[in-house]
């Protein structure tokens, strides 16, 4: 039953922040940062990895992605989006194929600081299960992962 109330409030979410599509999270590592819940801990390495969609940016295996409306500026995602988007808010370390002149950080929507790459605030989706996921991508026409040049992938 508590898994069941879980999958309901995770397609709730979904709805808010504008998602299509619906699938089910199976656990991925999560823990709680300023406010907003994050799947990067402390010693956490951005790196490329091998996907569906080509060669994207990942933090410890799972995808990151922007949210085009961010426009490489302050991250705009809070409240019921930043459940289904946690910002990447670890310190994260330049891992293959990662340009280390591009992580920056910014302000996080919600408080502390959020990371970016090539000036985008990045985000987990929240319903990406495994490493090489890329479920969040072209989710309401503003969401997509990220190429190792730091460009949204479309």
């Amino acid at each position: 039953m508590k898994r069941l109330l879980q999958i309901a409030t995770m397609a709730a979410l979904i709805a808010a922040c504008g998602g299509g599509t619906t699938t089910t999270q199976t656990g991925a590592p999560t823990t709680q940062s300023g406010g907003a819940t994050t799947m990067a801990g402390a010693g956490s390495t951005l790196a490329v990895s091998s996907t569906s969609l080509g060669d994207v940016l990942t933090v410890d295996g799972m995808t990151v992605y922007l949210l085009a409306t961010d426009e490489q500026g302050a991250p705009t995602c809070t409240g019921s989006c930043a459940a289904t988007w946690p910002a990447v808010t670890s310190e994260v370390t330049a891992g293959a194929g990662v340009d280390a002149s591009l992580i920056g950080t910014v302000a996080g929507a919600e408080g502390g600081s959020q990371v970016t790459y090539n000036g985008w605030p990045i985000y987990f989706y929240g319903l990406d299960n495994a490493p090489g996921d890329v479920n969040g991508q072209g989710v309401s026409d503003v969401w997509f992962v990220i190429s190792p040049a730091g460009e949204p992938v479309s």
